[in-house]
């Protein structure tokens, strides 16, 4: 399903969403209603080149933190960039 995304730069901003949802539930294995919805900005946290969180920056990695998962306890993912940054959650979800 995610081969049929085009590159990021060419989505619509719903189509750019559809993607990180899909990208973040295959490489967290979260689950896609009850954790990916819940997701806020201030539950992401960037890693960047150097440490610096300016724009013109390379982005390495995020960690995810789900405060309310099903489960008893509060979540957490880190997630590294991928060569490939059409399928990179990372990248995507940094674009987004």
């Amino acid at each position: 399903l995610v081969c049929h995304f085009q590159d990021n730069d060419s989505l619509s901003l719903t189509q750019l969403q559809d993607k990180v949802i899909l990208l973040l539930c295959v490489a967290t294995m979260f689950r896609p209603r009850s954790d990916i919805d819940t997701l806020q900005r201030r539950d992401i946290e960037f890693t960047f080149e150097n440490n610096s969180s300016s724009r013109n920056q390379i982005v390495l990695g995020m960690t995810l933190y789900i405060r309310q998962p099903k489960e008893a306890q509060s979540k957490t993912a880190g997630l590294g960039r991928l060569d490939l940054e059409s399928m990179c959650p990372v990248r995507t979800t940094w674009l987004f």
